[in-house]
C-alpha cells in the first residue's frame, strides 16, 4: 500500500511513500489515487476511539460529537462523524474541512482511504514517537497529539519517546490499518456540469441522483426512486412533447450534447429557477403544472424552521412569488413543500 502523508492542514502537498522511496509531490499531480492511504493531520481528521454499539446511526454519531473535547457549542454543531474499517475507530470532521477534502480530491474517480495521523501512528509504531515538531503519545487509554512545545510544558514528560522519520513509514500489504472510504460524489464530472450549468436536465438529472445515493433517508426507497424517475419523464415530454421516452438517461445525455436551437422562456425560468433553489437549499423533490395558470412545486429539507425563514425571505427579495403548500416539522428536520408562480 502507497502512504500519502499531508505536510499540514491545507491539503495541498505531501509526502508520497512507495516501497523503499518517497518523494514530496503535490496533490494535484496525482494521476492514480487508487492503492493510497491518504494520511490527514489530526487537527483536520481527529480520531475518536467510541463504543459503537448503538444500532441507530444518528444516536451514535450524536454521543460522538457529545464525547469530544470542544468549548464552543457552534464548533460541535460543526462536526459530522466519519465511520472506519475498525467498528470501534471513528473520525470527526469539521464542515469546512469536508468541503476542502471534496475540493482536494474532486478528480478522483474512486473511493477515498483516509485516516489520521494520530491513529495511522499508533497502529504502525504501538509506542510514544515523535515525528515532524510533534509529540504522539498514549495517556491512560488515550493517544495524544501534541507539539513540541506543547508537550514540553506537561508536567509528566519522561516518557520515552522514540524519534521517528519518513523512511519508518513502511507498511506491509497485510497490515491492519483502520481507514475511512470517502465516497466523493462528483456532479462536475458524472454531467460534465460546468459546461451545461444552466440546463434543466442538469438540475433534474442531479435532484434524481441525490435521491437515488440516500442522500436523505425518507428518500433512499424503491418506491420514492421510481416516483422521481416517473416525474422525470414527464417534465421531459412536456419540454419535447413530440419525443417518445425510450431511454431517459440516454435521450437526457444527447440533449446535453445537442441543445435545442429553441428554448422556451418557461423552460429557460423554470431551469434557472430550479439551479437557483439547488444552490441554498436541497431539494428532495419536484413537480411542474403546465396548463393554464403555470406553477412549479419543490419540496426542500432544512435544519431547522428559521432556515426556511431565512430561505423564504430571500426568494421574496429575489422578486419570486413563493407561498407554501406544505410543511412536516419534526424535531431534527423540516420539509417544506413550496408553490412558485412561473
Amino acid at each position: 500500500m502507497k502512504i500519502f502523508l499531508f505536510i499540514d492542514q491545507s491539503l495541498e502537498s505531501g509526502h508520497l511513500i512507495s516501497d523503499d522511496k518517497n518523494k514530496k509531490v503535490k496533490l494535484d499531480e496525482l494521476k492514480d489515487f487508487n492503492d493510497i492511504l491518504f494520511v490527514l493531520p489530526n487537527e483536520t481528521l481527529t480520531f475518536v476511539k467510541h463504543d459503537g454499539n448503538l444500532k441507530n446511526t444518528k444516536n451514535l454519531h450524536a454521543s460522538i460529537i457529545n464525547s469530544v473535547n470542544v468549548i464552543d457549542f457552534d464548533e460541535r454543531s460543526e462536526l459530522q462523524v466519519l465511520g472506519s474499517s475498525n467498528s470501534q475507530n471513528f473520525f470527526t470532521i469539521k464542515k469546512d474541512y469536508l468541503n476542502l477534502l471534496k475540493e482536494r480530491f474532486k478528480r478522483a474517480e474512486t473511493k477515498i482511504k483516509l485516516t489520521s495521523d494520530l491513529l495511522f501512528f499508533k497502529e504502525i509504531f504501538n509506542t510514544d514517537i515523535s515525528f515532524n515538531k510533534s509529540i504522539f503519545y498514549k495517556e491512560g487509554g488515550d493517544v495524544i497529539k501534541l507539539t513540541e512545545q506543547a508537550f514540553s510544558l506537561l508536567e509528566q514528560t519522561n516518557l520515552e519517546i522514540a524519534p521517528k522519520f519518513l523512511d519508518d513509514l513502511k507498511v506491509d500489504d497485510d497490515a491492519k490499518i483502520t481507514f475511512h472510504e470517502f465516497d466523493l460524489f462528483n456532479f462536475q464530472n458524472t454531467f460534465g456540469f460546468s459546461a451545461i450549468k444552466k440546463w434543466i436536465y442538469a438540475a433534474i438529472s442531479l435532484i434524481v441522483l441525490l435521491n437515488v445515493i440516500g442522500l436523505v433517508n425518507i428518500m433512499s426507497n424503491w418506491n420514492q426512486i421510481k416516483k422521481m424517475d416517473s416525474m422525470l419523464a414527464e417534465m421531459y415530454l412536456s419540454i419535447y412533447p413530440d419525443d417518445d421516452v425510450i431511454s431517459l438517461d440516454e435521450q437526457i445525455a444527447a440533449k446535453f450534447n445537442t441543445p435545442p436551437e429553441n428554448t422556451t422562456s418557461t423552460t429557460s425560468k423554470v431551469s434557472q429557477l430550479i439551479l437557483d433553489i439547488a444552490s441554498t437549499a436541497q431539494i428532495i423533490e419536484l413537480s411542474f403544472t403546465d396548463e393554464q395558470d403555470q406553477y412549479l412545486f419543490i419540496k426542500c429539507i432544512f435544519k431547522k424552521l428559521s432556515e426556511e425563514q431565512i430561505f423564504i425571505e430571500n426568494q421574496q427579495n429575489n422578486n419570486l412569488t413563493v407561498s407554501v403548500v406544505d410543511r412536516v416539522d419534526s424535531k431534527d428536520i423540516v420539509i417544506t413543500q413550496f408553490k412558485y408562480e412561473l
